[in-house]
C-alpha cells in the first residue's frame, strides 16, 4: 500500500512555467523515502502541495489512503511534517515549545517527555532553545512533528546546514524511527550520500520532473552498470577491437575506457587484445555510486 500518491501532478507559478510537471509520487507504507533533486528542482513545491499549503491545480493527491482536496483536515492530523525552516521559540525551553504544540495538536501532555526521549534532548532541563545547536533544534523540530504520533512524516531538508555529527544523529534518528515505530518517512535533500545511506526507496527530480522513481535495488541495477578502464601501448587499435565485438568505448591517450562492460565481455576484450600483441599495463572496473547516476540522470535533461 502507498502512503503518499500523486497522478499527473503539475503546478505552475507562472504562466507556461512549469515548477512541477506530471509529477506520479509513489511513496510506500513503512518506506524511507528520499526526494533527492539540486536546489530549485521542485522538493519543496512538491511537499507543500502534499500537505495543502499549496492549491493542487493540476493532477491528484493522496495520502493515507485519503484525498487531500476531500479531507484536508483528518489527513494533516496524521502527518508530522517540518518545511524549511523550524518553526521555535529560542526564549523557551525544549519542554515549554513542546507545550504549546501539544495543546496546538490536543494531544496528551504524557508525550512530551515520550518524544523528548525519542530525538535524545530528554535531559536539556532548563537550556533555553535559542542556546541549542543546529544539530539539536533540527532534534527538537522533529519531536514537534512527532508529538501526535503520526504515521507519516515529511521533512524538507533535515540535515542541511548541519555538520557530520549533526547529520549522523538525524540519521540514526529517523532509521530509528522507522524501524521502531513503523514510520513512513519522506524527506528531501540534495546531499546524495546521506540520501544513499537511509533510504529504501528513492525519487530524482530536476526542473519539476521526475527523472526516477523505484526502490534502492532498482537504483543498485543503474549503479550495477560497470565501466572498464584500462590503460594500453596502442589505444586505436584496441578501441577498433572494442567497436568490432560492439563495445562502447572511450579514448584518451593511453587510457581506454569501456562503458557498461559485464565481465564475460571483458574476458572475450582481453583476449582479443592478447592475439593481436596489445600490451595492457592496467585493468580496473569502476562501479557507479549514486552522485555518478544522479549526474547522468540530470545531465540528460540539460
Amino acid at each position: 500500500m502507498l502512503a503518499i500518491e500523486t497522478q499527473h501532478l503539475s503546478h505552475r507559478f507562472a504562466r507556461d512555467v512549469y515548477a512541477l510537471e506530471n509529477i506520479n509520487l509513489a511513496v510506500p507504507r513503512g518506506s524511507i523515502y528520499g526526494f533527492l533533486g539540486p536546489n530549485g528542482a521542485g522538493k519543496t513545491t512538491t511537499l507543500r502541495l502534499l500537505l495543502g499549503l499549496l492549491p493542487t491545480q493540476t493532477g491528484t493527491i493522496h495520502v493515507l489512503g485519503e484525498s487531500m482536496t476531500r479531507n484536508r483536515a483528518g489527513i494533516l492530523d496524521r502527518i508530522g511534517s517540518s518545511i524549511e525552516t523550524p518553526s521555535l521559540y529560542g526564549h523557551l525551553t525544549a519542554v515549554e515549545n513542546l507545550r504549546f504544540w501539544q495543546k496546538i495538536y490536543r494531544c496528551e501532555p504524557r508525550r512530551i517527555p515520550e518524544v523528548l526521549e525519542i530525538v535524545g534532548l530528554g535531559d536539556t532541563g532548563k537550556k533555553l532553545a535559542g542556546a541549542f545547536s543546529l544539530g539539536m533544534r533540527q532534534r527538537l523540530a522533529i519531536a514537534i512533528t512527532l508529538l501526535h504520533d503520526p504515521p507519516l512524516l515529511i521533512l524538507d531538508e533535515p540535515t542541511n546546514g548541519l555538520d557530520p555529527h549533526g547529520i549522523i544523529e538525524i540519521r540514526d534518528l529517523l532509521l530509528r524511527l522507522n524501524r521502531d515505530h513503523g514510520t513512513t518517512i519522506l524527506l528531501s535533500s540534495h546531499l546524495l550520500s546521506e540520501i544513499e545511506r537511509i533510504t529504501t526507496h528513492l525519487g530524482i527530480i530536476h526542473r519539476g520532473k521526475l527523472l526516477f522513481q523505484g526502490d534502492v535495488s532498482e537504483l543498485n541495477t543503474l549503479k550495477g552498470q560497470q565501466s572498464v578502464a584500462m590503460r594500453t601501448n596502442r589505444v586505436g587499435d584496441a578501441q577498433a577491437i572494442a567497436r568490432r565485438l560492439n563495445l562502447e568505448t572511450i579514448a584518451e591517450d593511453r587510457a581506454l575506457n569501456l562503458k557498461n562492460c559485464a565481465d564475460a565481455q571483458t574476458a572475450a576484450f582481453l583476449r582479443e587484445l592478447a592475439l593481436a600483441h596489445i600490451d595492457v599495463y592496467e585493468v580496473r572496473r569502476e562501479r557507479l555510486d549514486l552522485e555518478t547516476v544522479f549526474l547522468d540522470l540530470v545531465g540528460a535533461q540539460a
